[in-house]
């Protein structure tokens, strides 16, 4: 556990970040997508391409799964990376070259991510505090 109070207030940051992030991403864009997802996949299974199906797969993981181990601390580091992915994909090549408020949220979005794969979930994180992990790794 940390010591001194400058770590537990980063400890503390951390944690924060991780949950209004996973939260936010959730919220806005994630369940929504779920939803979507399985009531479109259930009604009309045929009228998806299986590129669309695999983009859409893999945004429902980027903006839904990931940001819910994000807010646990679980492999934080590796969790991060397919949010952020999803985001500023979505802010470059869906919002196109004119900086749109759709590509300001998409990018507000992907920051926290972006610390978050640099910082690591902290000490009040599933990792560290149930498994034990020190800093340092992916999964820190």
């Amino acid at each position: 556990m940390t010591s001194s109070p400058e770590a537990r207030r980063i400890a503390l940051g951390l944690l924060a970040l991780r949950v209004s992030a996973g939260m936010l991403l959730i919220a806005g864009q994630g369940w929504y997508k779920l939803y979507d997802f399985t009531s479109r996949h259930m009604i009309s299974l045929d009228r998806l391409s299986s590129a669309a199906e695999l983009r859409v797969s893999f945004e429902i993981i980027a903006e839904f799964f990931c940001p819910l181990f994000v807010i646990l601390g679980v492999a934080t580091r590796l969790t991060a990376i397919p949010p952020w992915v999803s985001l500023v994909g979505a802010a470059v090549l869906m919002h196109g070259k004119v900086l749109s408020v759709e590509q300001q949220l998409a990018l507000a979005y992907a920051v926290p991510f972006f610390v978050l794969m640099l910082t690591g979930a902290g000490d009040h994180s599933f990792d560290k505090q149930v498994m034990g992990h020190v800093r340092g790794g992916w999964f820190g």
